[in-house]
């Protein structure tokens, strides 16, 4: 496994009064159909505090983290294990990679209009604001977490500057012959040509 996951469980400063093993209070429910809390939500997910994996919405502060890897190499089973802990939502696959390519086609050819000095920096904040409202409006899931991350299949990239990327090896053997399986198993491409089985 990889470093990082230390990162996942540090307390904040608001906790230092309670104890580890203390259960998180229940939240209210989010309704995500009220304009008024969207607006907020969105607003809250603009503003880079200090750094640019937090948001504080209504008084709470939220954090973002990211948990990739090679496909099949246990991104889902660690966000389990961290989706044990009252605090953390890990859930679900955001493949945010393929926004940042697509934030990245429009800005870097020199002909188009957002490629500019003064114009690529504000299509960076738009990535990255992008990133953190769709990540905290997962919270309808679990409303008391507090720690809220990704767990897309990917290379290690960071998305959100100073955010706790977590990297998960496997053995390429183990990672092929869980790819196999998952393939038999959900009638993916015809990998099993006669010569292979």
């Amino acid at each position: 496994m990889a470093t990082g996951v230390g990162h996942v469980a540090t307390r904040s400063p608001a906790d230092a009064g309670k104890s580890v093993g203390a259960p998180t209070p229940p939240a209210m429910p989010v309704d995500h159909s009220d304009a008024e809390y969207r607006l907020r939500l969105r607003e809250a997910c603009q503003r880079e505090d200090g750094d640019a994996f937090n948001a504080v919405l209504d008084g709470v502060e939220y954090r973002f983290f990211f948990l990739c890897g090679c496909f099949k190499s246990g991104t889902n089973w660690l966000g389990a294990l961290l989706n044990l802990h009252p605090r953390v939502l890990c859930r679900g696959e955001f493949h945010f990679q393929d926004l940042a390519a697509g934030f990245g086609y429009i800005t870097t050819p020199a002909w188009f209009v957002s490629s500019k000095q003064w114009i690529k920096p504000y299509a960076d904040d738009a990535f990255r604001a992008t990133v953190r409202t769709m990540i905290l409006a997962s919270t309808r899931d679990k409303p008391g977490a507090r720690w809220l991350g990704d767990r897309t299949p990917r290379r290690l990239t960071a998305l959100l500057p100073g955010a706790p990327h977590v990297y998960v090896y496997r053995d390429g053997r183990d990672v092929l012959v869980s790819w196999a399986y998952h393939w038999a198993r959900t009638g993916g491409p015809e990998l099993f040509q006669p010569g292979f089985q």
